[in-house]
């Protein structure tokens, strides 16, 4: 058999290990001290989440069907129903669009880059529980604190844009219903313009109320005190991977450079 072939074999690696075993534990712990090192050393992110509903009497096409119920003084059953069947999808797929990422960007980062915009679409996480009518926003951020602060901005930034959105719809209902107003003469069209801009008005004075709300918590914005990524295990075990293919890539080149007499006398 060559010296090369020898040198290659499992048992002059394990000769080595038996024989200097000490130094093969020496080498795992520095590792393991590495990896933790670069653990503590790279960015961390902290997540910070809270869950709420959407206020149960906002639908798809209007804020409260039951006060145009009261308005209009028609209080069935068949008139209360809300106008779609799911009425939260309208708010569900504009928080899941490009365009509420990109709102969110400019909110935390005033004047945002590409990585602004690519980081918010990473680690900002939006859930709706279908059956439970609950949602639910996940942020992260460098620090348990920043991630709590900046989903509070979030949260009063999906509050504000839906008053906004809202006000600039009835305010151009309201101009339309003025419009029909100065041209109808028929009495009871009349009648039914002026029940409805009653109901607008009515609308429009509920949303500057203090006590209304479109996004109603069900829990406070909690943040995790560890970080969610990356998971200390895991670079634990990559980094501890890395070094012990190293250690074995330097141990096979100095087997292999080693003469046979030396071989066989490590493999007594």
């Amino acid at each position: 058999m060559s010296a090369a072939t020898r040198s290659h074999s499992f048992s002059a690696y394990f000769s080595w290990l038996r024989r200097y075993w000490w130094l093969a534990i020496l080498y795992l712990v520095a590792g393991l001290a590495l990896g933790l090192v670069y653990f503590k050393m790279h960015p961390k992110w902290y997540q910070a989440e809270t869950i709420f509903v959407i206020n149960p009497e906002v639908f798809n096409l209007g804020l409260l069907r039951r006060t145009d119920d009261l308005v209009l003084q028609e209080n069935s059953a068949a008139r209360a129903k809300p106008l779609t069947v799911e009425p939260e999808i309208r708010i569900a797929r504009w928080l899941y669009s490009e365009q509420f990422a990109r709102l969110v960007a400019e909110q935390l980062f005033h004047e945002p880059e590409t990585d602004d915009y690519y980081q918010v679409r990473r680690h900002l996480h939006y859930y709706r529980y279908q059956n439970d009518r609950f949602h639910s926003f996940h942020w992260s951020a460098a620090s348990p604190e920043t991630a709590m602060q900046q989903l509070g901005a979030i949260m009063a930034l999906v509050e504000q844009r839906l008053r906004t959105e809202r006000r600039q719809e009835i305010a151009v209902q309201l101009e339309a219903n003025a419009a029909l107003l100065s041209r109808v003469k028929d009495s009871d069209y009349r009648q039914r313009l002026y029940l409805q801009r009653e109901v607008l008005e009515t609308r429009a004075a509920l949303l500057k109320a203090e006590n209304f709300a479109f996004i109603q918590s069900v829990s406070d914005i909690t943040a995790s005190p560890n970080p969610v990524s990356p998971q200390r295990i895991h670079v634990m075990l990559a980094v501890v991977f890395l070094w012990m293919a190293l250690g074995v890539t330097v141990l096979h080149h100095y087997l292999l450079r080693r003469r046979p007499s030396d071989v066989q006398e490590l493999a007594r």
